[in-house]
């Protein structure tokens, strides 16, 4: 009998023990700085299911490197530089769009191909890197919610660059769509944002997180994302539960463009009518392309997504 106790102990040990790792082995792979990022100089750091569009991928980035960018910086409210890149209207403009980019990406490659767009309409495009992504400073990705606040700062900067009479729209895509969605419910969100664009982004961190678990490795959510989330309480000082984009729209005064792929099984498109359906904009709109994967709409379904696009600018007046 003494030694099925000893032999008990030591299992229960080594569950928890096992549980434990799980944690921080989930904590550091989801939210801790790779040591390499994507280079966006190179076409190399591309997905194979960018494969179709990569001629498309190419061309924009190589107008985007013979026009030019300006390298831009500002500090977190954190302490923390935070790196962008900043390409200027063809002619002088009050337009200003700020792109957010996605999870584990960087700027150029994410909005590369979306740069000479919105500069052909006119806009000023203002890309930053995510803390923790690109060039900028940080040793944890925050998952869209301390970014919601570096987004704001970005804004003001913009505010500072073009003058207080200018307009900025927001565009995220991804854990960036999660971002201007924070950014929205925020009390001192500049009234300067007329516009966000919500291209494919999560409608909890939670939620997401326990997808991404069952998906991609089979695990419930308990106890792995339970631990993971105590370490992210210790190290990044908020709850996976508390980053809820869903939560954050319902005090959202500014117009709303959602945008996801129909095929999307990475940020189930379920979520995008949770999103919507909280949303607290008087105008908002809800578009689902088929066909379309996780941030795919743009390449999929190119013509009707620029058309949507720029539909709902001209009802909001930009």
């Amino acid at each position: 009998m003494e030694i099925f106790f000893k032999v008990l102990i030591v299992l229960i040990v080594l569950f928890v023990l096992i549980c434990i790792g799980a944690g921080i082995g989930m904590f550091c792979f989801a939210l801790k700085r790779p040591k390499k990022g994507p280079n966006p100089m190179t076409m190399d750091d591309y997905s194979e299911h960018m494969n179709p569009f990569m001629d498309f991928l190419v061309a924009e980035k190589k107008w985007l490197f013979d026009k030019g960018y300006e390298k831009v910086e500002i500090t977190s409210h954190d302490g923390l530089k935070l790196k962008g890149i900043l390409v200027y209207a063809p002619e002088e403009s009050k337009k200003t769009v700020i792109a957010i980019h996605g999870y584990k990406n960087c700027g150029i490659n994410e909005y590369s191909s979306y740069i000479r767009m919105y500069h052909e309409m006119g806009f000023n495009v203002l890309v930053p890197d995510d803390r923790a992504h690109g060039e900028s400073e940080g040793m944890f990705i925050t998952f869209a919610w301390w970014d919601r606040r570096d987004c704001i700062g970005w804004i003001n900067f913009a505010l500072d660059k073009f003058g207080k009479d200018s307009t900025i729209l927001l565009h995220g895509i991804s854990m960036g769509s999660a971002t201007v969605m924070n950014a929205s419910g925020e009390k001192d969100l500049p009234e300067q944002v007329k516009g966000i664009v919500s291209d494919c982004g999560y409608s909890s961190a939670w939620k997401q997180f326990r997808h991404v678990l069952k998906r991609n490795f089979h695990l419930h959510s308990f106890p792995t994302l339970y631990l993971a989330n105590i370490i992210n309480k210790i190290v990044c000082r908020y709850d996976f539960r508390e980053n809820a984009p869903m939560n954050q729209v319902k005090n959202a005064k500014v117009p709303f463009l959602f945008i996801h792929g129909a095929d999307d099984d990475f940020v189930p498109t379920e979520m995008v009518n949770e999103v919507f359906g909280a949303c607290g904009s008087e105008m908002k709109e809800l578009h689902i392309f088929p066909g379309a994967a996780h941030a795919e709409s743009y390449y999929v379904c190119h013509d009707e997504y620029v058309k949507t696009l720029k539909a709902f600018l001209n009802k909001i007046e930009f």
